[in-house]
């Protein structure tokens, strides 16, 4: 496995990176919602307290209105002795005016002159005929007032005020905020805590891919980045594993071709300059030894075309050249492709035989389906044994096409099979030369396959040799002329 290698390419400022931003965000969560339930009970808490004293003002206040209002006239005698019989529970003070708003009675004497001046508003809204009400909550007190009209005999003849400071409700709501802040506190530190270990832990999985990015921007394909978890980011290093994977495979296979490819030209390339080369530096030599290096010289030569001209073909279906297609009868075409291998076949004894059903139309390049028939019957022909035959059929089946190259060559050994259509792969590569073999043609049969939709597979024969069937999706359109 490779080692980590950081990458060199541009840093990332703190406030761009993608761990301050998480953080950030984070937290500006937890703080606002934190704010919330540090106003949003608390006004609910004092809401409900201020309508729970408006609701039990208006109630002692009608009660006191009441009892009042069976007097002929206000006056601190007869008020003082109304009052006296009812039970003013918490109410710090309490005050009767007359229709002038005059005070005639006071609970509490010590609060009188503040009380003049501290309860003219209410005493004013009153005397007209309105009730009053008011309260706020200030250090941890609630201070609640209300006023209410003394009606008799249809007429305002005074009004009856109260007022009350209560410290003990107040004090529950102090305690409320403080616990609701306390508890605040320590969510914000364990927020804050949370948010680091889950940031920390995000941007440091990140930085392994990009590390791993890094690394393999230099060359180095080996490497394998290991992202633990089941999440998108483990998603993400599986994802980069398998890319890092095919890049090695194509590596390797990029190095072996540019290998193999520059000895299979270099043999050809040396034969004909030995060749030439003792022609020369020989002075008499005889007419049928130079006719039989120079004869040499020709085979090597147009083994050398054959190998360039598949590397070409080849070079055109990695680059995705595009490739005119058009309806083709396929047995049309592999009726023409074995008319070129018939003398191949009879220099070998080789029986050529072909069972080729009518209308099999595909919908693909036609010089690659000559090409794919071509170099399987060929590739058959060759490997056969003296006297052997070989057996190609084109049929339509459920829809598909398929093409059958049977013969009863030397077959392929099972543990090549997995590697018979890699570049320039031969299983015997001394007897491959010696049939002019290259190493290129399955390989090509391989891609243009795959170029033109299809598929290809090989199996071993009983009884000796290969079977190869191509299998293309069947024009569903009118048949050609």
């Amino acid at each position: 496995m490779g080692t980590i290698s950081r990458g060199e390419g541009k840093g990332v400022r703190f406030f761009s990176s993608i761990w301050v931003k998480y953080l950030i965000t984070y937290f500006s969560l937890v703080i606002a919602l934190l704010a919330v339930l540090n106003t949003y009970p608390m006004i609910v808490s004092r809401e409900l307290i201020f309508e729970s004293k408006r609701g039990n003002m208006q109630s002692q206040l009608g009660h006191m209105a009441s009892v009042l209002e069976a007097l002929d006239e206000l006056t601190e005698e007869n008020v003082n002795q109304a009052l006296s019989l009812i039970d003013l529970g918490s109410l710090s003070c309490v005050c009767v005016s007359d229709s002038d708003g005059e005070y005639v009675y006071y609970s509490d004497e010590t609060e009188k002159q503040q009380g003049v001046e501290r309860l003219n508003w209410g005493t004013a809204n009153a005397l007209a005929g309105y009730d009053a009400f008011f309260s706020k909550f200030v250090s941890g007190i609630f201070y609640t007032s209300a006023a209410m009209p003394i009606v008799h005999n249809g007429g305002v003849i005074g009004c009856v005020y109260v007022f009350e400071m209560d410290q003990q409700q107040g004090s529950m709501i102090v305690s409320l905020r403080n616990n609701i802040q306390r508890i605040s506190v320590l969510v914000s530190v364990f927020a804050l805590l949370v948010s680091l270990i889950f940031t920390t832990t995000l941007s440091s999985r990140l930085r392994k891919v990009l590390d791993a990015i890094a690394s393999v921007r230099e060359g180095q394909y080996n490497y394998r980045v290991d992202v633990s978890g089941h999440d998108e980011l483990a998603r993400l290093g599986e994802e980069f594993n398998s890319l890092t994977d095919r890049l090695q495979s194509t590596e390797n296979i990029r190095r072996r071709f540019v290998s193999d490819a520059s000895h299979e030209l270099k043999t050809p390339l040396a034969a004909i300059r030995l060749l030439s080369d003792s022609i020369l530096q020989t002075d008499e030599m005889d007419q049928d030894t130079v006719r039989e290096f120079v004869t040499d010289i020709g085979n090597e030569a147009e083994r050398l075309a054959r190998i360039t001209e598949k590397l070409l073909s080849l070079a055109r279906m990695d680059n995705k050249v595009i490739q005119t297609k058009a309806v083709v009868n396929v047995s049309k075409t592999a009726a023409d492709a074995l008319r070129l291998l018939r003398p191949l076949a009879d220099a070998g004894a080789i029986t050529l035989e072909s069972q080729l059903e009518p209308d099999c139309l595909v919908f693909a390049n036609a010089d690659e389906i000559y090409q794919i028939i071509l170099n399987l019957s060929e590739n058959a022909v060759k490997y056969n044994v003296h006297g052997g035959s070989v057996h190609v059929s084109v049929r339509k089946e459920s829809g598909d096409v398929y093409i059958v190259v049977s013969d009863t060559g030397i077959g392929i050994p099972e543990s090549d099979l997995p590697n018979i259509f890699d570049r320039f792969y031969r299983v015997d590569k001394a007897r491959s030369r010696e049939a002019g073999g290259s190493g290129l043609g399955l390989s090509i049969v391989k891609s243009a396959v795959a170029e033109n939709g299809g598929s290809v597979r090989a199996d071993r024969r009983e009884g000796g040799g290969m079977i190869f069937t191509v299998t293309f999706p069947a024009y569903q359109g009118k048949p050609a002329g």
